[in-house]
């Protein structure tokens, strides 16, 4: 009805006070963090986390046994914002189609009241807010991709875990019968499609940030930004990737160095060992912490799942799936 609020909830993660992470120098600084918001025991990781250092986990958590309730308990999350609330459609319609026991979580990156409602009203899907004014230099720039982390961070807190998914997502199967999910160490991302090594769309500022050579990460596999599975159980993998991509998406000479742009992202072109002039931001942090932590490869660590036989890629909107609404009518 006209003048009602849609239904939203507030995220129960609010914020901290975004200050740079100062690379090679000192770690970050979270004294002036917004109490609450942050737990005391991130907080302390966090203001010791230098990203140009080695990043070292405890090698007995690197393996976890997931029980089938717990995985199913995880929600799939996203962020959008209102330009592409009818292409996360068919997104939302392949969870329903493939895991219907599953909620979603879909976080207000600048989403209309109408498209609120239109949103709300599909089967399982709760939408969120988060705190714009704390957020401010995060969600400024939607383009650079720093506000990912935030809101995997947000629902890893909540819940045992998240499958998170982009827009363009539309799963082809379920994921709940992959043994390679049960047997995982905590962050199982998904390789792209088509062979596209790290080193070839990784900005040297953010290859400097993390203190790697574009040599270090040539024929490292690239993962998806786009899809990934996140779980606690067993151990301390998950956040410890979390916890550098956060750090790296609060510094904009790690996640956004001057001069990083999503031109000229030809995926197919023959890699010829240089940078070719596409810095797919968050798929980049993501694909040099994973080189960083497992550099015997994502394969050989059992962590990694071929994106190509779970879920496709549409840039548009589709209608691959019945839309399923709360009153439990499906729509063609």
């Amino acid at each position: 009805m006209p003048g009602l609020e849609p239904n939203v909830t507030i995220s129960p993660f609010e914020g901290v006070l975004l200050q740079e992470v100062r690379i090679n120098r000192k770690p970050i600084d979270l004294q002036k963090a917004v109490r609450g918001y942050i737990p005391e025991e991130w907080r302390k990781q966090l203001s010791k986390i230098r990203l140009d250092q080695p990043i070292k986990v405890n090698k007995k958590s690197r393996n976890t046994t997931l029980n089938d309730v717990t995985f199913q308990s995880f929600p799939v999350v996203s962020g959008l914002s209102d330009n592409h609330a009818r292409e996360i459609v068919d997104m939302l319609s392949s969870v329903v189609a493939k895991m219907p026991q599953r909620g979603i979580i879909l976080f207000d990156m600048g989403i209309r009241n109408k498209s609120k409602f239109f949103l709300q009203s599909h089967c399982n899907v709760t939408v969120r807010s988060i705190r714009r004014d704390i957020f401010a230099d995060m969600v400024a720039n939607l383009h650079d991709y720093r506000w990912k982390a935030l809101l995997i961070y947000s629902t890893f807190l909540e819940f045992d875990g998240a499958i998170w998914a982009d827009s363009s997502i539309r799963f082809k199967d379920s994921l709940d019968h992959l043994q390679l999910v049960r047997d995982g160490v905590g962050f199982i991302p998904m390789e792209v499609k088509h062979y596209s090594p790290a080193g070839a769309f990784t900005h040297d500022g953010m290859l400097e940030a993390f203190g790697v050579s574009r040599k270090s990460v040539a024929m490292s596999p690239m993962t998806m930004g786009g899809s990934s599975i996140w779980f606690k159980q067993g151990g301390d993998v998950a956040s410890t990737v979390l916890k550098h991509w956060l750090a790296c998406s609060m510094t904009t000479a790690c996640i956004a160095p001057e001069g990083a742009t999503l031109a000229h992202c030809n995926i197919t072109e023959k890699w010829s060992g240089r940078y070719i002039g596409c810095h797919r931001f968050d798929q980049s942090a993501l694909s040099v912490i994973t080189e960083k932590l497992f550099p015997n490869g994502l394969s050989n660590e059992r962590c990694i799942l071929p994106a190509g036989h779970l879920v496709d890629v549409r840039r548009r909107i589709t209608s691959m799936h019945p839309v399923c609404m709360r009153n439990n009518s499906l729509s063609p």
